[in-house]
C-alpha cells in the first residue's frame, strides 16, 4: 500500500466505523514475539523445522518479524555465519503459506533478510539488480560481476559457419552441465543462450530446458538466496522465446507462465516481470491479435523504460509499429519505425537494428515509395551480413519476394522466396518454411506452373499434418493434381485459404 500519511488519515473513520462492537487481535506484544522468535531460531538451528509444518497466522507472523529482527540486527551473527543464517530464514519464509499479504509483509521481511545476507557475504542488492539489468539489456556486464570473463567464452563459440556455430554451442553445454552446476557456469550458459537465441534458436531451445532440468531444485542447490531462481526463470524464459520464433505455440505459452511464476519469488520482481511482460506483448502479435498487442505495447513498454529495460520497450514499440502496419495504419508505423531507426539502443542491438529495417523496408514497399524502400534494404542487408543475423537475412529476402510479387515480377518472387526458405531450414523455423511454400505454391500456380505448385505443397505436408491441417493440405493437393493431369487452370482460393490458416500457426 503506497499511500501518504494524508490519505491514510481519512481512512481512519472509515476503519472505525467498520470495526466498531468487533473483536480485534492486537497480536503479540514485542516481548512475547521474540521470546517465541527465539525458540523458532533455536529450532531451525537444529534443522526441527520445515516450512510445510507451519500456518501463517497472525501470532507467527509477528513471530517471523521478530525473527528477522533477531538475525539482521538485535543478535546478529559475526561475518559469513550471518550470511548462512540469513538463507535459512529465507528459505523458510519463502516456503511459507502466507495467505492474504495486503501489505506486502512477506516479501519485506524477504528483502531484509537477503540484503542483511549479501552484505555477510561482500555483496549488495543494488550491484545485483544493475548486473541483472545489464544482462536483460544484452549489455557487457560489470568486470566486478560473478560473470565478468563468461562473455569471452561465449564469443569464442562463434565458428567460421552456422553449423560449426551449433557444434561449438552444443559442446560448449555438454562441457559445462557435465560437471557440478555452479553459479559462474550457469552465468556462462546464460549468456550463451542469450548470445545465439536469434541465430540458432532451436539450439537454444533445447539448451534452455536442458538448464532448467538440470536447475531442478529438489536435486542440486546452485549460488545463494535467489540466485537459482533467476537462472531456472531466465532458461524458461528463453525457452518460450525461441519456442515462439519456432512456431510451438503450446510450449511458448507454458514457458512462459513458468517464467513468470518463477521470476515472481526473486528478489527482483520489479525487472524481470516487465520482461516477461514485453515478451507476451509479441506473442499476442504473433498470434494476429493485433488490436490488443497494440494496447498491451503501450501499456508495457513505459513501464519496461522506467525499470531501465530498453531492450524490452523497443520490443514492444516493435510491437506498436508491427500492430499499426498490420492495421494498415501505415503512416503511423512508419513514424515509429523511424524513430526507432535513429534511437542509439537499436542502434548497438544487430537483432533489433536489422528487424527494425527490414518491417521499414516492407512499409515503404506497401506505401509505393520505392526509393526509400532500396534504401532501407541495403542499409538491413549491411547490418544482416556484418552482425551474422541469419534470421533477419531469411525475413529481408522475404519482403523483398513479397514485394517482386505485388510487382507482377512472379518469376523473381519465386526465386528470392526460395532464398528465404533456404535460410529459414538452416535454423530450424519449420512453421513458416512451410508457410512460405504455400506462398510460393500460390506464385506458381498464378504462372501456370501447377506441377510445381503441387511440389511445394508436398514438402510442406510433414509440417502441415504437424499443425493439424491434413485435411486442408490433403485437399489442395487433389486440386492440383486433377488441374495438372487435365491441363486445366487449378481454383486458386483452396490453396489461398490453405496459407492463411498456416499464417495463424506461424510464430515469427
Amino acid at each position: 500500500m503506497n499511500l501518504s500519511r494524508d490519505e491514510l488519515l481519512t481512512l481512519i473513520p472509515q476503519w472505525v466505523a467498520l470495526s466498531r462492537d468487533r473483536q480485534i487481535d492486537p497480536g503479540l506484544s514485542r516481548e512475547e514475539a521474540l521470546k517465541r522468535a527465539r525458540l523458532l531460531r533455536r529450532r531451525l538451528d537444529q534443522g526441527q523445522l520445515e516450512p510445510g509444518g507451519l500456518k501463517a497466522d497472525e501470532s507467527l507472523k509477528d513471530i517471523l518479524h521478530g525473527l528477522v529482527q533477531l538475525v539482521t540486527q538485535i543478535e546478529p551473527r559475526p561475518g559469513r555465519a550471518l550470511g548462512e543464517e540469513a538463507i535459512v530464514v529465507w528459505a523458510l519464509l519463502r516456503g511459507l503459506p502466507w495467505g492474504d499479504d495486503f501489505l506486502d509483509e512477506r516479501f519485506e521481511l524477504i528483502e531484509r533478510c537477503a540484503v542483511a545476507g549479501l552484505e555477510a557475504f561482500g555483496r549488495d542488492l543494488v550491484t545485483i539488480k544493475s548486473v541483472r539489468r545489464a544482462f536483460l539489456n544484452g549489455e557487457e556486464l560489470p568486470v566486478s560481476s560473478r560473470a565478468g570473463t563468461s562473455q569471452r567464452s561465449v564469443v569464442r563459440l562463434e565458428g567460421p559457419s552456422l553449423e560449426a556455430t551449433q557444434q561449438n554451442l552444443e559442446e560448449f553445454f555438454d562441457d559445462r552441465l557435465a560437471g557440478q552446476i555452479t553459479a559462474e557456469s550457469c552465468w556462462d550458459l546464460c549468456l550463451a543462450i542469450r548470445a545465439f537465441r536469434n541465430t540458432l534458436p532451436r539450439v537454444v531451445q533445447q539448451s534452455a530446458i536442458r538448464l532448467f532440468k538440470a536447475l531442478d531444485p529438489s536435486r542440486v542447490t546452485v549460488g545463494s538466496f535467489d540466485e537459482q531462481d533467476f537462472f531456472r526463470g531466465y532458461a524458461s524464459y528463453l525457452a518460450g522465446c525461441t519456442s515462439r520464433l519456432l512456431g510451438f505455440s503450446t510450449e511458448e505459452h507454458a514457458w512462459m507462465d513458468t517464467a513468470e511464476a518463477i521470476f515472481a519469488t526473486t528478489l527482483t520482481p520489479e525487472l524481470l516481470l516487465p520482461e516477461v511482460a514485453a515478451e507476451r506483448t509479441a506473442m499476442e502479435y504473433e498470434h494476429k491479435n493485433f488490436v490488443r498487442a497494440l494496447a498491451t505495447a503501450r501499456a508495457v513498454g513505459p513501464i519496461c523504460q522506467r525499470a531501465g529495460l530498453w531492450r524490452a520497450n523497443v520490443k514492444c514499440r516493435v510491437v506498436e509499429a508491427s500492430s499499426l502496419k498490420e492495421q494498415e495504419h501505415f503512416g503511423e508505423a512508419l513514424l515509429v519505425f523511424e524513430d526507432l531507426r535513429r534511437d542509439r539502443n537499436v542502434a548497438k542491438e544487430p537483432s533489433m537494428h536489422s528487424t527494425v529495417l527490414v518491417r521499414i523496408t516492407a512499409v515503404l514497399f506497401t506505401l509505393k515509395r520505392r526509393a526509400e524502400a532500396f534504401e532501407a534494404q541495403k542499409e538491413a542487408l549491411r547490418v544482416v551480413q556484418s552482425s551474422n543475423q541469419p534470421m533477419a537475412l531469411a525475413d529481408l529476402k522475404g519482403t523483398i519476394a513479397e514485394a517482386l510479387r505485388d510487382e507482377g515480377m512472379l518469376g523473381e518472387a519465386v526465386i528470392g522466396y526460395r532464398e528465404a526458405i533456404k535460410d529459414y531450414e538452416k535454423i530450424g523455423m519449420s512453421t513458416y518454411v512451410a508457410y512460405v511454400r504455400v506462398v510460393v505454391a500460390e506464385t506458381l500456380l498464378a504462372q501456370g506452373r501447377v506441377e510445381e505448385a503441387e511440389e511445394e505443397i508436398r514438402s510442406a505436408m510433414p509440417t502441415i499434418e504437424k499443425e493439424q491441417m491434413v485435411r486442408e493440405g490433403a485437399a489442395v493437393l487433389a486440386l492440383l493434381r486433377e488441374s495438372s493431369i487435365q491441363r486445366r487452370q487449378a481454383d486458386p482460393n483452396p490453396l489461398r485459404e490453405l496459407r492463411i490458416q498456416l499464417l495463424s500457426k506461424v510464430q515469427h
